[in-house]
């Protein structure tokens, strides 16, 4: 394949030879892409691995070789081309190469990881995309050279766009509730700019499923939801301050109902309907039966907009499934809960464990502040400059 590559790239010619090699990059990335995950593919995966090794090690020797500014330009402008002519495939593989071969600081760096991360968004490969995603953050937070008011309007931007890739990928629902909630950045960017997006993030955490870390996330959730009540409300987040907040199960009831067409008309929210709706019987269920002790079915199947025979079937299944302590007494038509107080030992650990991550967050602040102080100790030594005009911060990402 080295015999492939011009050694010069000094003239108009090189350049041709230049994209003709990324062509060919490109048509054996898709080629790989297709056939690499058959199960009767004649491509190893060593030849993969190979290809790609390869090709990334080429790409990385092209500035000692006389390889162009404008080379460069001209790569970001074509990968542009391929993505507004739906070549979405072509434009990532492109918007790949341009993103190896400039550093950080580069004009289009940042715009060629938003048309990264759109191409990939577009073609539905949520893997690559949500890759690009997490490049994409760490270049958002890292940026030094932005102001704070354009780095709240980036990570605005970032929160929006996430949403194709954290409801579509399997592990999007964790990675939503990491970043909107734990990342005090982000979590202000929401309070900020666009608190409708505690929409998306109060539905991932009620589908959710991992039981004990929903628990200890709702609290969290709540708070923030108290916050931001004077700003933004919708049946999603009503109904969490209905059942925690105000315990009001009647007003839950109501809002679970307008929970159900809120989620059938939203695209992102839509698939999950049927989640949703069974987590949040669970947590009215869960919550009623901490102030009761014996349950009617007939009361219960009303709080839970259900008729009394869906009422036991539901309660039985979470019975087997050993997610309830309880027993039916069916002569009666009673749920008698069982008596599962939770010792101090265990109240000491779920009031503590979350104090290691919050002594690490604090810790990466209070570097940030100190290097941030020592870098302008730094330039206020240095020797006054003429000033420069600034280049204007685009008003969006869109600006690939």
């Amino acid at each position: 394949m080295q015999s492939y590559f011009p050694k010069t790239l000094n003239s108009f010619s090189g350049f041709v030879r230049l994209a003709q090699i990324l062509r060919t990059f490109t048509f054996c990335g898709e080629l790989l892409r297709i056939n690499g995950g058959a199960r009767d593919s004649w491509i190893e995966p060593q030849e993969c691995r190979s290809f790609y090794i390869c090709r990334d090690a080429w790409l990385l020797t092209l500035p000692s070789v006389g390889f162009r500014q404008e080379y460069l330009d001209t790569l970001y402008r074509y990968a542009k081309f391929q993505y507004e002519c739906g070549n979405y495939s072509g434009a990532a593989e492109y918007l790949y190469f341009f993103r190896v071969l400039v550093p950080s600081t580069d004009r289009n760096a940042l715009n060629s990881l938003w048309g990264k991360l759109a191409s990939e968004i577009l073609m539905q490969n949520w893997e690559a995309a949500m890759e690009d995603l997490t490049r994409l953050r760490e270049t958002i937070d890292n940026n030094s050279v932005s102001s704070p008011l354009q780095s709240l309007q980036q990570r605005t931007w970032l929160i929006h766009w996430s949403l194709f890739v954290f409801f579509n990928h399997p592990k999007g629902r964790d990675n939503i509730i990491e970043l909107f909630l734990y990342q005090p950045q982000y979590l202000n960017a929401i309070q900020t700019m666009c608190p409708h997006i505690l929409r998306y993030l109060t539905t991932a955490v009620i589908t959710n499923k991992d039981v004990r870390k929903r628990r200890q996330v709702l609290k969290d959730l709540v708070k923030v939801i108290q916050q931001e009540s004077y700003t933004y409300k919708d049946p999603i987040t009503e109904f969490v301050e209905c059942l925690y907040v105000n315990f009001d199960f009647d007003s839950a009831q109501k809002k679970l109902r307008e929970c159900e067409s809120v989620l059938v008309n939203d695209f992102f929210l839509v698939a999950c309907l049927e989640d949703f709706i069974e987590n949040a019987r669970l947590f009215i269920f869960e919550t009623f039966c901490r102030i009761h002790q014996c349950i009617s079915i007939g009361m219960l199947a009303d709080k839970l907009n259900m008729t009394p025979e869906e009422a036991e079937r539901w309660i039985v299944n979470l019975i087997r499934n050993a997610r309830l302590d309880a027993k039916i007494d069916s002569k009666l038509g009673h749920v008698v809960m069982g008596n599962n107080a939770i010792s101090p030992y265990q109240q000491v650990i779920e009031k503590t464990k979350s104090l290691s991550f919050r002594s690490q967050l604090l810790a990466m602040n209070i570097e940030k502040k100190q290097a941030h102080s020592n870098r302008n100790e730094v330039s206020n030594a240095r020797p006054a400059r003429h000033p420069r005009a600034s280049r204007a911060a685009p008003s969006q990402p869109a600006t690939f």
